[in-house]
């Protein structure tokens, strides 16, 4: 009998479970989207419309009528509501409650991609730190906080992508019912803007038709007949109801964002904001897709799937351009794909560094941080010691906090250039590792200390401030409080501060256009004038005021009792 010294061992490594990339990345985005102040309250638009719009599903028990303030608007499609108004339902309503949705869609996504990565490039290292670079996007990060549509729309379209390649991997044509599902979800989120995702997968599913067969497969269509049954359902309703007004008011606000100019910022908007709403990642993604244009060992890494890789995005990205209304958070849907580049350039730059060629250019990077992150050491000192010249709308207490942050980030930035500047004393392939390390973690501790601080996650602690005093408090709590609000003269602001008041007066009464006898009102600024005698101003937000009757303030107040 062999003694169990002559037994062959095999040395035990977590890093060969099939499990163990997802672990690291649930560790590496969790806090993310976890890590926060005790101070929370929302941000007015579009947060605070889809709060809302889902604490009125909850009062009035209406899963159809998009509404708030009894006003009843058909501009937004209610998926997101519904998610939301389930979230209130089984943890109660509150901000963290509004913004689950989009913090469980954030960390799907991150999976999603670490997958997508694998089946595309088939390398699980650059499919891992693809994963990484998107949970450390900065506007990806402040929109998985928020409860909005955007968050659960990217998931969305990840899970369409995934069910593609996996079906193609697998052979298993059944997993394809997801992708088709998958548009009927977008327009239940997002309405009329899945169709430009809808337009970015034809490159794939057409120029890569011989390789997959999609469009083939009855399971696909399948899949879009199951994925619309929630759509035609809440407009059949929506139309017994209300007649054609809903239809109207949907394709109307897609007319209406086309053709307007309000939010029209040049055709070359995009050019500069995802660059700066995703620093630095989106320059390593345009070297990404650079190197996998020109370089033969980078090309390979996605030849399979370059349809879907380059398509999309490329295809995505001019949309959006010619699309007439512009925002910051439309780009949200290139970020997946911006990542995945990221991570090929990355691992390019990390195979160079250990190989010590293209010293030129990796000086140049890492002098590049190294100066960042001296301009935010030298920045963040200035402001510790008030030499900073005055902001105008930021309190001092804010200065500071943010100085905190931009001096982490300073520091880590500065690092890396410390470690290259090194890296000839050092072993080579741990230089490298450490490089990588003074890039990623300086973002993380970053990210995350934006979240702790409140600068994310806390966007009217005034107001909040407000609520806590305890005779204001008093009355909020306890009881029903009516708005006087004349919808047509409110101006873009004071619009906001509605939004808010509503959420956070837990019993709202009646929404008065004008004055009416009410014991308890929240009056809107360009009515506070017209308030009769004998009311008493509670509390005061940016001209609206908490007015209170004379005589319900006096019986409110207990009265002594009588003794004989």
């Amino acid at each position: 009998m062999p003694s169990f010294q002559s037994l062959p061992t095999e040395r035990f490594n977590l890093r060969h479970l099939t499990g163990f990339p997802y672990l690291t990345l649930l560790l590496w985005v969790i806090p993310l989207v976890i890590m926060q102040s005790s101070g929370q309250s929302l941000m007015a638009h579009d947060e605070g419309i889809y709060a809302i719009q889902a604490k009125s599903i909850i009062e009035t028990g209406d899963w159809i009528t998009p509404q708030w303030g009894e006003q009843i608007n058909f501009d937004r499609t209610m998926g997101i509501q519904w998610l939301i108004a389930l979230g209130y339902m089984l943890f109660g309503i509150s901000e963290n409650v509004a913004r689950l949705p989009s913090n469980l869609a954030f960390i799907g996504t991150v999976l999603l991609l670490y997958r997508i990565g694998v089946l595309i490039t088939r390398h699980r290292w650059i499919a891992w730190l693809s994963a990484a670079i998107l949970a450390i996007m900065p506007i990806a990060v402040q929109y998985a906080r928020l409860g909005t549509q955007d968050s659960v729309l990217v998931f969305i379209e990840l899970l369409a992508a995934w069910a593609m390649l996996e079906s193609e991997a697998r052979a298993s044509r059944s997993l394809l019912m997801l992708t088709g599902a998958a548009f009927g979800w977008g327009y239940m989120i997002k309405g009329f803007m899945v169709i430009p995702v809808a337009i970015a997968f034809l490159p794939y599913l057409i120029l890569q038709f011989r390789q997959h067969r999609h469009l083939l497969n009855p399971w696909l269509y399948l899949g879009l007949i199951v994925g619309w049954i929630p759509v035609v359902g809440w407009l059949w309703s929506a139309t017994i109801k209300y007649g054609m007004m809903p239809l109207q008011q949907l394709v109307f606000k897609l007319f209406y964002l086309q053709e307007t100019t309000n939010y029209d910022a040049g055709p070359l908007y995009y050019l500069w904001n995802i660059p700066a709403n995703g620093f630095p990642w989106v320059f390593f993604a345009i070297g990404g897709i650079f190197l996998s244009l020109r370089n033969i060992h980078c090309h390979n890494l996605i030849r399979r799937h370059w349809a879907l890789a380059l398509g999309f995005p490329l295809t995505l990205f001019a949309e959006l351009t010619l699309f007439k209304t512009r925002t910051h958070y439309y780009p949200l849907q290139l970020l997946p794909w911006l990542s995945l580049f990221a991570a090929i350039c990355l691992h390019r730059l990390l195979y160079l560094y250990r190989h010590q060629r293209a010293k030129v250019l990796l000086s140049t990077i890492s002098l590049g941080f190294g100066g960042i992150g001296t301009l935010l050491i030298s920045a963040a000192l200035l402001g510790f010691t008030n030499r900073l010249p005055a902001l105008p709308g930021i309190e001092q207490k804010e200065i500071l906090r943010i100085c905190g942050i931009g001096l982490t980030l300073g520091l880590g930035w500065f690092a890396l250039l410390i470690t290259w500047l090194q890296h000839k004393r050092q072993w080579i392939f741990r230089s490298a590792k450490q490089w990588l390390i003074c890039l990623l973690l300086p973002a993380w501790l970053t990210l995350g200390l934006l979240g702790l601080t409140g600068l994310w996650g806390d966007y009217v602690p005034d107001f909040k401030a407000m609520l806590r005093d305890p005779a204001v408090a008093t009355v909020i709590n306890h009881q029903t409080v009516d708005f006087i609000v004349d919808h047509k003269i409110l101006y873009r602001g004071g619009r906001k501060r509605y939004l808010i008041l509503s959420f956070y007066t837990p019993q709202n009464g009646r929404h008065y256009r004008e004055w009416q006898p009410v014991d308890i009102a929240w009056v809107d600024p360009n009515l506070v004038a017209l308030k009769p005698d004998g009311y008493e101003t509670l509390a005061e937000y940016y001209g609206w005021e908490l007015l209170k009757k004379a005589s319900t303030l006096k019986s409110a107040i207990p009265q002594p009792v009588a003794t004989p």
